[in-house]
């Protein structure tokens, strides 16, 4: 989800399903039942323009991974600046005109 006014948020999940759990000492896993898989991430940030072509944004995320019984979370930040260059600008227009 984006606004107009420089917000954003989005939600990433997946569920693998189960698969069978296996061990070096039983590959087949024969006997062992199955794990399940999960990762989830969510995040949110803000942009805007501080200038004529250019614009800089901050994200934060909060990330969590999950097999079996087993869990691990983290964060992430992402920052980001933009700069339109003139150069490339026409060497874009020059090969993809509009």
């Amino acid at each position: 989800y984006a606004s107009r006014w420089g917000f954003g948020a989005n939600i990433n999940a997946l569920r693998f399903g189960d698969t069978g759990r296996t061990t070096y000492g039983n590959p087949s896993g024969s006997g062992l039942g199955s794990v399940g898989m999960n990762s989830l991430a969510l995040g949110a940030g803000y942009g805007r323009t501080l200038a004529a072509g250019l614009r800089a944004g901050a994200g934060f995320k909060l990330i969590r991974e999950s097999v079996a019984d087993v869990t691990a979370q983290g964060y992430a930040v992402d920052l980001g600046l933009q700069h339109d260059v003139a150069f490339l600008q026409l060497v874009a227009e020059h090969f993809f005109p509009c």
